[in-house]
């Protein structure tokens, strides 16, 4: 998640409470610079090369990466024959196909009239074949740095149940906290009831966590699909949480220290559209 999705600052639903009014965060947007040496690859080529791109920020939006037109390669940008359109606080926006060895991407890139963001280009993230911050690759978006992870290994009694029926109890449980999210209970599989789940063929990927594989709870009169998850190889950031199960406040009952916590109102939550942003997941 990020400063401008969620129970973020600038989000859907923000926890934190200001001392004054602030004006409608739908109109908001800013621009952070980035020290990361940014390189955008398509067709086998390089189609921007950047030591001073910045990330975009905007309501309802994970952050995007945009560059100094300067630092798009020659022969990469071709202006699009549609029409400029409204794209509220940033101006108007104009649409760009960007070209890289024999791949064409209509619409693959944005510029925007606001003058804050004037030679900027913005590439768009799937159209894209790799993105590299300085020798690494990185997937699923940008990472941001208002973005945190900790985990904390905990005491607390945890417990999980759904209709009644116990899925796991631990107390030696790895607490995750991630920026703008509900905490999350990862536990070891010795204390979780597999008896009672099904690995499913739901996959999903985390641009801090790594992939993720789910379990459906699909026994005892119980018929939850994915209702849980576990990181089998995480990335670095998530490597003391690899292999324990974690399920999803959202839905099901979570005890800590014999206290029924409330659930969670999040994208993950029955009800909520499949387009919703919901903070990097893939």
């Amino acid at each position: 998640m990020a400063l401008t999705v969620g129970t973020g600052l600038f989000g859907h639903n923000p926890t934190a409470r200001f001392n004054r009014e602030l004006p409608d965060r739908s109109t908001l947007f800013f621009l952070q610079p980035t020290y990361k040496w940014l390189r955008v690859k398509l067709g086998g080529e390089w189609v921007a090369n950047s030591r001073g791109a910045a990330l975009l920020y905007r309501f309802g939006s994970l952050p995007l990466y945009v560059v100094p037109a300067d630092d798009v390669a020659d022969g990469a940008l071709e202006r699009d024959d549609a029409p400029a359109e409204d794209a509220g606080p940033l101006g108007e926006v104009s649409s760009w196909t960007v070209r890289g060895g024999e791949e064409v991407r209509a619409g693959g890139a944005r510029t925007y009239s606001h003058e804050l963001l004037e030679g900027w280009v913005e590439l768009e993230w799937y159209s894209m074949d790799e993105w590299w911050e300085e020798d690494e690759r990185i997937h699923v978006h940008p990472r941001d740095p208002y973005h945190r992870i900790d985990i904390l290994p905990s005491s607390r009694r945890v417990k999980v149940s759904v209709n009644g029926v116990t899925l796991a109890g631990t107390s030696r449980a790895k607490l995750l906290l991630e920026t703008t999210l509900p905490p999350r209970w990862y536990i070891p599989r010795e204390d979780v009831r597999l008896d009672l789940l099904e690995p499913s063929d739901r996959r999903t990927r985390c641009a801090y966590k790594g992939e993720a594989s789910y379990f459906s709870a699909a026994a005892d009169g119980l018929a939850e699909a994915d209702l849980a998850w576990t990181y089998e190889g995480p990335w670095r950031e998530a490597e003391l949480v690899a292999e324990r199960i974690c399920f999803f406040n959202e839905r099901v009952d979570l005890e800590v220290d014999g206290k029924l916590e409330e659930r969670p109102v999040t994208p993950w939550s029955k009800g909520f559209p499949d387009d919703f942003p919901r903070g990097g997941l893939e």
